[in-house]
């Protein structure tokens, strides 16, 4: 008689394979990382892995590392020709990037564009998108002005020593700040200022995170 132990263990290998990889591509050395690294322990283990890289220095710099990576893997045009595993096939690759005073910004998301490539900005910086999980803060701010009202809001964050916080405790507020998000995002174009100072969609990448489908 045949071993009935052997079905379940297959059928658990082949939704392991069936995750979805994220490969976040970033300037940011602790915030961004620290952010995603909070979410992703939210997340199941089992349908997502974050792979999050940087930092990487100016917007196009990271745009240009997100579009090799995925034109190396076969993820997006111009690909070399290489066959996709199956559960590759649900890889997404994410440039993130702020504003702030670059130069680049611009160029960084016409890149992606052209490539096929996603990106989550943040105007005037990612700090932005930590704020809006605890309030609208829909004024236009520098990206020294978010940070101290980062600051001010959560005790362990100090940019000035590099220190960075346990962002976890946000988890519970991140549909909120989806929603705020959004909704800056449409008073932007409202104002005939699509993008604009403040603004982010990093919303888009937490939604496809969590399983979020666009309607």
């Amino acid at each position: 008689m045949k071993s009935r132990g052997k079905r379940p263990l297959k059928r658990r290998l082949a939704k392991r394979f069936a995750k979805r990889h994220f490969h976040l591509f970033s300037e940011g050395e602790k915030t961004e990382r620290d952010y995603f690294q909070a979410l992703g322990a939210t997340l199941d283990a089992k349908e997502v892995k974050i792979f999050y890289n940087g930092p990487l220095g100016v917007p196009k710099t990271v745009a240009t590392k997100a579009i090799d990576f995925a034109r190396d893997k076969g993820l997006v045009k111009g690909r070399r020709g290489k066959k996709l595993n199956s559960f590759e096939e649900n890889d997404e690759v994410w440039a993130v990037f702020d504003r702030d005073a670059f130069h680049c910004y611009g160029e960084a998301k016409q890149m992606c564009d052209g490539a096929g490539i996603s990106y989550a900005y943040s105007d005037p910086c990612f700090e932005l998108w930590i704020n809006l999980h605890l309030g609208n803060h829909d004024a236009p701010c520098s990206r020294h002005e978010a940070q101290a009202t980062t600051k001010d809001l959560i005790d362990d964050y100090d940019p000035a020593s590099g220190k960075t916080a346990d962002f976890s405790n946000l988890m519970g507020k991140l549909e909120e700040a989806e929603d705020r998000a959004e909704r800056q995002r449409k008073n932007r174009q409202e104002e005939n200022n699509e993008d604009g100072n403040p603004s982010t969609n990093v919303y888009e990448l937490t939604r496809r995170l969590r399983g979020v489908k666009d309607d």
